[in-house]
């Protein structure tokens, strides 16, 4: 069975093909286009995700979308005339929005059947299903475990009315459990944070977890969180909304909150304007309330699943700060974030979803490799470089790539099958030495343009873990902040962040040989069993998927060298 799983019209659109249960390719649209967080269907990454599957689309048994508005009609308007007595739930507005958007269903219908099936010939139409957005997301966090059966949350800005959803998953059901509904929702909360402090939400709200540390707790500030999100139970998070304006209006250009927030948090920020300590305490306000609300649902679905594994996924579960503190302070034995936890994995869920709901499969394949993208032969490299008059050269061995970074050069690293998700693990990457400390700011200043106070993971050999932390987890996609080991923190100083913390990505032999090689090459030279990585592109534009994006970007940054494929290019001396 061939399927074709879809997001779109929104934040990370992005294709995916499942061919009997098994992801054979992933793309995200902005990587195609150039257009970061583009909102618009995915045409171009269905094109090359079909193209690296060698499927066309007359080859399609079912496509799958992400949202299902016309299924969740009824229960969202029963929903909002429940709650009608609250003046501040704008009753009529949003029934009259969910009107439009089951009716706006039916042209989703038309865009899918005109983009990928007219320009085929003779193209018979595949089924199409909409697929509920939160059960998208907990089918692609949990079919990318290796659990048999766990608890799940999804917790995000909105599906299509859930805010939150606790699951019970197996392989034969994922049971829903409870749901808490819009506007009382942690992930618009963050993005009006977010907003408030000059940053877009749905965008950048890694930003404020970046930013977060260089705060100190504040009561007034801590007051007045406790008084926006309040929690009554473990299944149950609450948003005062007499201080927000996202569920009269989520355009991204309005105001999320409202004056009521200037008593408590001030004026808000221009987008250009110092950020000061005051900004800083209010990230670091808003970061720990998450992780308290968080750890709350978590405690909850414990209790109700008695299991020992927990997924979790939706934008939230892109805070890896939060996703840590929730494995630290849980009583979950194994927790699981899938490399694509935000919309852009729900192009995997929905057609996994869908696989698994009508064929009752009993056993699926390893997917949890996020290199699903587009991959480049040494021959159409070559003749990229050539293209553009370069010199190069073939590099004997990964060894004397590991001589360059600990002699302090910062290297473009482009190799084998992009990756999936917003993550760069080691095949869309920049490299450098995380022993130098001015390395963090040399690479924020010239090679990523990007604020001061944002820091660099690192990538470590997976059995070297326990050596760098106190609570060492299996970390493969980023998806947790760890505490470095205060002996072990004057050693690796430019991925060490302002709290002694740093965003690790395990690495096994199996996951990926190349950088695996190169890594143990460095860890042979210096002793040291890990390396920065930062994702290859520049603030503004994502990351580059090929050759020519590589190249450009080398170009116009920082960077010392570009290892790509197997050459070498580097910039000269003038």
């Amino acid at each position: 069975m061939k399927i074709l799983g879809l997001s779109g019209m929104a934040h990370d659109a992005a294709a995916a093909v499942i061919v009997d249960g098994e992801v054979v390719s992933a793309v995200e649209e902005e990587r195609v286009t150039r257009i970061k967080n583009t909102w618009t269907f995915p045409k171009n990454s269905v094109k090359e995700a079909l193209r690296i599957a060698n499927i066309n689309a007359n080859q399609l048994d079912i496509i799958c979308f992400y949202w299902n508005d016309q299924s969740a009609l009824w229960p969202a308007i029963l929903y909002e005339l429940k709650n009608s007595l609250n003046k501040r739930i704008p009753t009529l507005r949003r029934i009259a929005s969910r009107l439009r958007a089951a009716f706006f269903q039916n042209q989703i219908k038309k865009m899918i059947i005109a983009e990928i099936c007219d320009h085929q010939k003779n193209c018979s139409i595949p089924t199409i299903f909409f697929v509920d957005h939160h059960s998208s997301h907990i089918a692609h966090s949990f079919y990318s475990s290796n659990f048999e059966s766990c608890a799940g949350l999804v917790i995000d800005g909105r599906g299509e009315y859930a805010a939150i959803t606790g699951f019970d998953c197996s392989q034969q059901n994922l049971r829903k459990l409870y749901q808490i509904n819009m506007p009382h929702s942690l992930g618009y909360i963050y993005g009006a944070v977010t907003q408030h402090l000059g940053f877009r939400p749905i965008s950048d709200e890694y930003r404020i977890m970046g930013l977060a540390p260089y705060g100190k707790p504040d009561e007034k500030l801590q007051v007045f969180f406790d008084s926006l999100i309040q929690s009554k139970h473990p299944f149950h998070i609450g948003v005062n909304l007499q201080y927000c304006n996202y569920q009269y209006n989520e355009k991204l250009d309005a105001p999320w909150f409202n004056n009521e927030v200037i008593n408590s948090l001030g004026s808000s920020r221009i987008s250009d304007e110092e950020i000061t300590d005051h900004h800083a305490n209010i990230a670091f306000a808003l970061q720990k309330k998450l992780e308290h609300s968080i750890l709350t649902l978590v405690s909850g679905i414990k209790n109700i699943t008695k299991n020992e594994n927990l997924v979790l996924g939706g934008g939230v579960a892109m805070n890896s700060v939060c996703n840590n503190i929730v494995f630290e302070q849980s009583n979950f034995k194994n927790i699981f974030v899938p490399p694509a936890p935000s919309d852009q994995g729900c192009a995997i869920g929905s057609a996994l979803y869908i696989y698994y709901k009508y064929n009752h499969a009993t056993t699926r394949p390893n997917i949890q490799s996020p290199y699903l993208g587009p991959s480049y032969s040494n021959e159409q490299i070559k003749d990229t470089l050539d293209n553009y008059k370069l010199l190069y050269s073939e590099y004997p061995s990964l060894d004397l790539i590991a001589e360059k970074i600990a002699e302090g050069k910062i290297c473009g690293f482009f190799q084998g099958q992009m990756e999936f998700g917003p993550r760069a693990l080691g095949n869309r990457s920049i490299l450098a030495d995380p022993r130098i400390k001015s390395m963090r700011d040399k690479i924020n200043q010239a090679v990523k343009f990007r604020e001061e106070f944002r820091p660099f993971a690192a990538t470590i050999l997976y059995d070297k873990m326990n050596d760098f932390t106190t609570k060492p987890v299996d970390s493969p996609y980023m998806s947790f902040v760890s505490k470095v080991k205060l002996d072990k923190q004057a050693l690796i100083p430019a991925v060490v962040h302002i709290d002694g913390t740093c965003r690790f990505q395990t690495l096994k032999p199996s996951e990926n040989p190349l950088y695996y090689q190169l890594i143990e090459s460095f860890f042979k030279l210096t002793g040291i069993p890990l390396i920065l990585n930062t994702s290859f592109n520049v603030k503004g534009e994502p990351i580059v998927m090929s050759p020519s994006d590589a190249i450009r970007c080398f170009f116009s940054t920082g960077l010392d060298c570009l290892v790509i494929g197997k050459f070498l290019v580097e910039k000269t001396a003038i």
